[in-house]
């Protein structure tokens, strides 16, 4: 059991969680997301690929496990309220279910972000971690693209669904990017000013983290006589 305790505690000292988080987003971000309307139950996959991003975040970014656990505890209410709107997709459920997610991925932004900016040397799992956020962030601002979208449903020119999950994560990331396809729109002000703060954000976050990563960088390395 002690074995197992000091295993697990390195993992976490050596940031490898990051990279398994990372490879998670990838997964919602990439595949599991563009694909779930391709073939039928794909929804579902897509839910269950969220449910599982959730719960291995809640033990990847804490280096202690009464904080996993603890998270974890945090992480059952989103996850619950996933399979909730499932079977009941009212406007209440869907706007609790979209704000539970979004303070989640609040949380984890937080954990990840301590992680990525601690003092020393930077490693690789640093600029996974890095890049972790900056998916986060996509995914966040898609879970407040919904509850707008929720509390009043013409608030983006997406077709009328029962869930727009899919469309929204899709307008979040062009919108983070600023690629702006313009397939998509906000129509209500609240969505709009939401779409303007994404953009911002997805500018000025790659330029300040790198600029915070280079600068730690450059003091911690050996200086020469």
């Amino acid at each position: 059991m002690q074995s197992l305790r000091r295993r697990v505690e390195r993992f976490w000292k050596e940031d490898r969680g990051l990279s398994i988080l990372l490879a998670f987003l990838a997964i919602v971000s990439f595949v599991a997301a563009p694909l779930a309307h391709s073939f039928p139950g794909g929804d579902t996959v897509l839910s269950l690929m969220v449910s599982l991003l959730f719960a291995a975040g809640a033990f990847v970014v804490t280096d202690r496990f009464r904080r996993g656990f603890a998270l974890a505890a945090v992480a059952m209410a989103p996850i619950a309220l996933e399979w909730v709107r499932r079977s009941h997709p009212t406007p209440g459920v869907r706007a609790a279910e979209s704000a539970a997610s979004l303070l989640f991925i609040g949380i984890l932004i937080a954990f990840v972000s301590r992680r990525v900016l601690k003092s020393g040397p930077v490693t690789i799992h640093q600029i996974v971690g890095a890049v972790a956020i900056y998916l986060l962030l996509g995914l966040g601002f898609g879970e407040a693209a919904r509850v707008i979208d929720a509390l009043d449903p013409g608030a983006y020119s997406v077709p009328g669904t029962a869930d727009n999950r899919i469309d929204l994560y899709y307008f979040s990331f062009v919108t983070l990017t600023t690629t702006g396809y313009g397939d998509i729109t906000p129509a209500h002000p609240l969505a709009r000013a939401l779409a303007v703060l994404e953009a911002v954000t997805g500018q000025m976050f790659p330029a300040i983290l790198i600029a915070r990563l280079v600068s730690q960088e450059l003091m911690n390395r050996p200086r020469r006589d």
